[in-house]
């Protein structure tokens, strides 16, 4: 008997820089998924589209006629697309194709304002009114927080057509005990270091960061991982005040540094301030809560169940004095370190693992490629490697 065909799927986003870029965030993140779903079977490609790259209406029409072409050329079962923007033109191709459509929510889309740098506030208020429209056509959406969830479904979506998914990761290069912590350039032994992992971009707090820093006087060192696009060193420490005399700034080159960075933290660290963007979930949270080690975070959107059943993390409103207080506790306390290592592992494999979220998304797959089609993919998973 000759085997079914892999199911063929189409990753579609809009434009991602090089890879190797950013090594962190949403082009990061479709990567990821692409190479989890290829791992268990499925034959992935990628899409970018630019329906913004024209004055519109032609800019979308454009984009959806070279979807179209795409699509066909790839032969697509499913379209798994990252961001509304982006569906606005692969939806009408994958209609007229008959293939059905997963839109990946990755935050709440937040139109730019006149006078910012790079805007164009009625192409961005365009987009903003397209969001929902475009839910509730997708034939499933991804979102990637309860919260999250929350808000899509109280935009008319259907309940039942919105799943919850972590960005994932693959949890065991951050979970590694034998892993040695990374001699950071400046920081004597035994100096407590309080670490952030992440980009600059104003949704992730580094200036409530910064002013928790200042309540804490100079008890801590604070480490700043940055992106690579993010930036100078110099720039961060000027930009959102933190103490030169106590902070040291990195951008590795490799990701394959992390583990080993995270491991020399003393307690990790995410100011996300309350605000529009921050309904979802980042990555970020799944490395800290698989490395072991302590977390200071601010308990916005899903952060706060996802964190509070570990005795390993703190959590403070978003305040620069609290942070400072659950910093300071997570950071100073050996129990807070054992009941971390033991525990937030535990919690990153069940909520981040990136083959657990991959074989969810072929289960959803396969279905609506059922539901379209009548027809029967090779959807069973096999092992990752």
């Amino acid at each position: 008997m000759t085997p079914a065909a892999p199911l063929r799927v189409v990753m579609a986003s809009t434009r991602l820089p090089p890879p190797g870029t950013n090594a962190t965030g949403t082009p990061a993140h479709i990567r990821k998924v692409a190479a989890a779903v290829r791992a268990l079977g499925v034959e992935a490609s990628m899409l970018e589209v630019d329906p913004g790259g024209a004055p519109q209406p032609l800019g979308v029409l454009g984009a959806a006629a070279r979807a179209l072409s795409a699509l066909r050329s790839a032969r697509a079962d499913v379209v798994h697309v990252h961001g509304h923007l982006a569906a606005l033109a692969v939806l009408p191709a994958a209609r007229i194709l008959g293939v059905p459509v997963v839109v990946e929510l990755h935050g709440t889309y937040v139109p730019s304002r006149p006078g910012q740098p790079g805007a164009r506030p009625l192409l961005s208020r365009l987009g903003a009114a397209a969001e929902f429209p475009v839910l509730r056509h997708a034939d499933h959406v991804i979102a990637q927080a309860r919260a999250q969830r929350d808000r899509v479904v109280d935009g008319g979506v259907d309940p039942e057509k919105v799943t919850v998914l972590y960005p994932g990761l693959r949890t065991s290069e951050f979970s590694d005990p034998a892993t040695v912590p990374a001699v950071i350039p400046g920081i004597p032994p035994g100096r407590p270091v309080a670490m952030y992992v992440g980009s600059t971009h104003a949704y992730q707090g580094l200036d409530l960061l910064a002013a928790a820093q200042r309540r804490l006087g100079h008890t801590f060192t604070f480490v700043l991982v940055l992106s690579r696009d993010a930036g100078e060193p110099e720039d961060a420490i000027v930009r959102f005040g933190f103490d030169p005399a106590c902070t040291v700034v990195l951008h590795p080159g490799d990701p394959g540094q992390l583990p080993s960075l995270l491991a020399a933290a003393s307690v990790l660290v995410h100011a996300r301030p309350d605000c529009p963007d921050n309904l979802n979930v980042q990555s970020k949270l799944g490395l800290y809560l698989a490395s072991g080690r302590p977390i200071a975070a601010t308990d916005v959107g899903d952060y706060g169940p996802l964190l509070a059943p570990s005795r390993g993390c703190r959590l403070a409103r978003p305040d620069p004095v609290r942070l400072a207080s659950a910093i300071a506790a997570a950071g100073g306390d050996p129990s807070v370190a054992e009941a971390a290592r033991r525990e937030n592992p535990v919690i990153a494999r069940r909520h981040f693992e990136s083959s657990e979220n991959a074989a969810h998304l072929l289960r959803i797959y396969g279905r609506l490629h059922r539901s379209r089609r009548g027809a029967e993919p090779s959807i069973h998973p096999r092992s990752a490697p």
